[in-house]
Formats: structure tokens, sequence, C-alpha cells
């Protein structure tokens, strides 16, 4: 009696088809769009780390930036206080070229053995002439010592001037560099922060679109759902009324324990089961003209 029943089933509908097709390609659409957005989650993370790697570097170079100012301040500090020492040693030089100018002009004025007799006697009393005879023996070896010494003060003043200069030049470079190297490493970072800005917006469309397809494929589902128990109850109106009076609608179903099965399951007939229901029905189809002739 199965037959019968399949009988009083209609054809699915073509409205039907398009539902379970648009119910396929949304679910495709899904699993696409989870792809994505893993991918995407993956790519933002480790763009994430990027991000904090650099922002690290950059923590970093502003240290060593700061260390290196603080280095040149201290070198700035040593020039100024060398330039005043320095200033200080020139006055003092010239204070000994002034006495050494006034040594050779002496010099030249009692080059003779007569201009230093005649300079020793020139004395008031013998203390001053002592005094003359002793200057008069130690000026060459002072004249000596006062060159030497002025040529001594002015290389030693060179010598740290210079010494101070190259360390100030090699700090200014140094940090000139890590300057260079900080802007870029920010330059990264600014790229970085776009492409991260960029995925983070991207992630939150295909959340937004994922959860809209969802919501769509629960649409469909209850759609075909309807679809579903409306076919069942229209079946069974059918079968009702097929001329059998005297039989119940529950006694149709439980003739055997296969049609009892089917009206019981078919709340929960999907897409699998609409193929083989029109294959059932085309087959009872051409049972029941067989047999009507």
């Amino acid at each position: 009696m199965l037959w019968l029943l399949l009988l009083t089933i209609p054809a699915i509908p073509q409205s039907k088809k398009e539902l379970e097709r648009k119910k396929q390609q949304l679910q495709k659409e899904i699993d696409q769009t989870n792809k994505e957005l893993n991918a995407t989650a993956k790519s933002k993370k480790l763009t994430a780390s990027q991000v904090d790697a650099l922002k690290k570097k950059i923590k970093l170079r502003q240290q060593l930036i700061g260390t290196i100012n603080s280095e040149l301040d201290g070198l700035s500090s040593q020039i100024t206080t060398t330039s005043g020492e320095i200033t200080s040693l020139e006055h003092k030089m010239e204070q000994l070229r002034n006495e050494y100018a006034n040594m050779v002009r002496f010099a030249q004025r009692n080059q003779g053995s007569y201009q230093r007799l005649m300079f020793i006697f020139a004395s008031d009393d013998f203390n001053q002439a002592f005094k003359r005879l002793k200057y008069l023996q130690q000026y060459s070896d002072s004249r000596k010592r006062q060159a030497a010494l002025i040529d001594s003060t002015q290389s030693h003043l060179s010598s740290r001037k210079s010494e101070l200069e190259a360390k100030k030049n090699e700090k200014t470079s140094l940090r000139n560099q890590e300057l260079q190297q900080k802007q870029e490493l920010e330059k990264d970072k600014k790229e970085q922060d776009k492409v991260l800005a960029n995925l983070q917006d991207r992630e939150k469309k295909l959340k937004k679109q994922l959860a809209e397809k969802q919501k769509a494929k629960q649409r469909l589902d209850r759609a075909i759902d309807n679809l579903i128990r409306k076919e069942i109850e229209a079946a069974k109106k059918k079968a009702t009324a097929s001329g059998k009076k005297n039989v119940t609608n529950a006694n149709v179903f439980s003739l055997t324990p296969e049609s009892q099965k089917l009206s019981n399951s078919l709340p929960a007939i999907k897409v699998s089961c609409h193929g083989l229901l029109r294959k059932e029905i085309s087959a009872a189809a051409s049972v029941s003209i067989h047999i009507r002739n």
C-alpha cells in the first residue's frame, strides 16, 4: 500500500529546488568566508606581533639616542670648560710672549761683555748688583724654558681641543645614524599599523558577512522545513480523500511498517531525501498506470 501513499505526495515544486540550490551556494560562501576569516585572523596576529617588535626596537633606539645625547651634553660641557682653560692659557701665553720679547730686547742691548759689566756696576748697591749678575747667568736658560713652555702649552691645548672635538663629532655622527634608524623603524611601524588596521577592518566585515549568511541559511532551513511539512500535510489529506472512506488516516499509515516509518520521518527530510521521494513517486505512478491499464 506504500505506493498509494506515494501517489498522494505532489511532485517537489521548483521553489524548493531553488531554495536548496541557494542553500548549497550559501553554504559554499559560508565556508569560503570562514576560510578567509581564519587567514585574516592569522595575518592580523602576525602583523600585530611585527608591530610590537617594531615598538620595542623604536623604544630601544630612543633609549640609545637619549644616552648619546647625554654623552654629547657631557662632551659639550667638557669642551666649554676646556675652551675656558684655553682662553686662560692663551692669556698666560701672551704674557710669556711679552716677557720673552722683553728678554730679547734686553739681550740685544747687552750683547757685549762691556755692556754686561756696565749693567752690573750701574747697580745702586751690592744686593742689586748680585741680583743682576744672577739674572744675567740665568737669562739664557730662562729664555729656553719660556720658549719650551710656550710650545708645550700650545701643543697641549691643541691636542686637548682636537680630542674633544673628535669625540663630539663621533658621537654626533652616531646619534644621527640612530635617529635615521629610528625614523626608518617608525616608517615601517606606520606601514604595519596601516596593514593591521586594514586587517582588523576586513576581519570585522567578514564576521558581519558570516553572521548575515548564517542567518540567511537559517531562514532557508526554516523555509524548506515549512515546505516539507506542507507536502506531508497535503499527502495525508489526499490519502484520506482517495476513496477509502472506511479507512482512517491513522489506519492508512499503519498498513505497513514502512509507511508508518515514512510518516514519522518526513518532517526531518532534507535535500538528500527529495531525490529519493521523486524516484519513488515516479515508480509508484508507473505501477498505478500499469494496474489501470
